[in-house]
């Protein structure tokens, strides 16, 4: 079986993230017209990464992952609760999501790699990135997948 998949390196809105995910829709479109099946967008694009947290491009992805009948591996960073729930702030994971054709989640990966302090204060502000705890490979149309 042949598959094509479409790795994407974009230009970056860093501080006006939110225009990232038009741009990502438009690459997904490039990418699915050229008959890929797979289209992977880099670490924490389109986000959000390291601006605020007030908005989420998983459902516009998701909406043109469906329209497209595609898979996209998008990333961005999410809050990490269980830091949350043991009163530290401003902790994070830096995840990429695999979204089906179907435009449903299949999973997330949070990397299991955590920033050194300076790369945090130089990249993400405030942001603590803390490290995912799970090597995850789902099933896919294609065979089996990981981040």
């Amino acid at each position: 079986m042949k598959v094509i998949v479409a790795a994407v390196q974009p230009q970056t809105y860093r501080e006006h993230e939110e225009k990232n995910v038009t741009s990502a829709l438009k690459y997904i479109d490039e990418a699915a017209d050229k008959s890929a099946k797979i289209i992977c967008f880099p670490e924490g694009y389109p986000g959000p990464y390291r601006g605020t947290m007030m908005y989420s491009a998983l459902e516009a992805l998701s909406n043109k992952a469906k329209e497209r009948g595609v898979y996209v591996i998008a990333g961005c960073v999410e809050k990490a609760e269980k830091y949350e729930k043991l009163g530290i702030k401003n902790v994070f994971f830096l995840s990429s999501r695999i979204i089906g054709p179907s435009g449903k989640l299949i999973g997330t990966y949070s990397r299991v790699q955590p920033n050194m302090p300076e790369v945090d204060r130089f990249l993400m502000g405030e942001k603590i990135i803390a490290p995912g705890e799970e090597l995850n490979v789902y099933k896919t149309d294609y065979g089996n997948l990981g981040c």
